[in-house]
């Protein structure tokens, strides 16, 4: 049982109205993404080519001192593009902020629901009690079932029978304390 079963209408205010958004925003961001390295492509390829040509006709110096420049300039470039959209970037940000934190506490709710479903689902199977309270009843009846395949088999040797009938007797009382225990 998910949360989206329990309370439909909190999931859907929750999906419907920020997922939108996001993939439009997403899919803006990946359009001018692919635009800026194909122009970053472009762009270093001529500059590649104008490196070549400074240093066949110029100097290494030169070439050297146009490389640091190149660097400056795009590392400027960038500051300058961070500074002007700004705005736009703690926008986005603050936005992806907010869809994970409603995304965090919806997984929170959603594994503390399924962690109670399991083990629910673990008790149910282990059988661990029931209704009349008899929690222990499969651990006695595994433990007796090597004294059922004896009789079954007619075995004979009595000293087999009284190491196993210890063994049931020792673990039905170790049974029997931790029951006791669990109770008080």
């Amino acid at each position: 049982m998910t949360q989206s079963e329990v309370n439909p209408t909190l999931t859907e205010s929750v999906t419907s109205a920020g997922w939108f958004g996001v993939e439009q925003m997403a899919l803006q961001i990946h359009q001018w993404a692919d635009l800026v390295i194909k122009v970053a492509i472009v762009g270093a390829i001529v500059n590649l080519l104008v490196i070549i040509g400074v240093c066949t006709f110029a100097s290494a110096l030169a070439a050297g001192k146009l490389v640091v420049v190149e660097v400056m300039l795009g590392i400027s470039a960038v500051c300058l593009a961070i500074f002007w959209y700004r705005k736009l970037i703690l926008s986005h940000l603050t936005d992806a902020e907010e869809i994970a934190y409603v995304v965090r506490d919806q997984a929170f709710v959603d594994l503390n629901m399924a962690r109670q479903e399991l083990r629910r689902m673990r008790h149910k199977l282990r059988r661990d009690t029931d209704d009349e309270g008899y929690g222990h009843v499969n651990e006695l009846l595994k433990m007796v079932s090597p004294l059922v395949m004896m009789f079954i088999q007619k075995e004979k040797n009595i000293l087999r029978w009284g190491m196993f009938g210890w063994k049931v007797a020792q673990n039905a009382m170790a049974v029997i304390k931790q029951r006791s225990k669990e109770e008080s």
